[in-house]
């Protein structure tokens, strides 16, 4: 999911136009954190989601063209999370890999029903990218806001 959330490459080169969500280093970070969500064991804590919640909202607003920025923030992100958490992640990225298979080949998995190229729609398509990409973000957000919302307050820290 944050694939190649290093920073590659060398500073002040000039980064590849973001084509399609895989390109999108905010999609991956949004995706991330959907993912942890659903494993009980790596679930992001509701101090990590406070800390996460800021910068999802900021690459939320970015243009996903803006890689080099968007990459940053995803660092940041991967930075809030645990090392057995990203471990989780990697686990999860080699579980896609080998159900999708090597890009241009075929996948283990099964066929996909219906047209079109999958959840994402036509990478090619601004306006699928843009309501795709919309779709992911709100999804993290709510999660995680959920988090934040339900974390139950320290005895003592309240004021009247």
């Amino acid at each position: 999911m944050l694939a190649g959330c290093s920073r590659g490459g060398q500073p002040g080169a000039q980064q590849p136009q973001a084509q399609g969500p895989a390109a999108d280093p905010g999609i991956r970070a949004a995706l991330a954190v959907v993912a942890l969500e659903r494993d009980p064991d790596h679930a992001v804590t509701p101090e990590q989601a406070a800390k996460i919640l800021p910068w999802l909202g900021v690459l939320r607003d970015m243009r996903p063209e803006d890689t080099e920025a968007g990459q940053a923030i995803a660092d940041e992100i991967l930075a809030v999370l645990t090392a057995e958490q990203r471990a989780a992640l990697q686990r999860v990225r080699e579980q896609a890999r080998e159900r999708v298979g090597p890009p241009g080949g075929e996948g283990a998995g099964p066929p996909r029903a219906g047209p079109g190229p999958g959840p994402g729609g036509n990478p090619s398509d601004p306006a699928r990218r843009a309501q795709f990409r919309r779709r992911i973000f709100d999804r993290a957000i709510d999660l995680l806001e959920g988090k934040v919302k339900t974390e139950k307050p320290t005895p003592g820290t309240l004021t009247s």
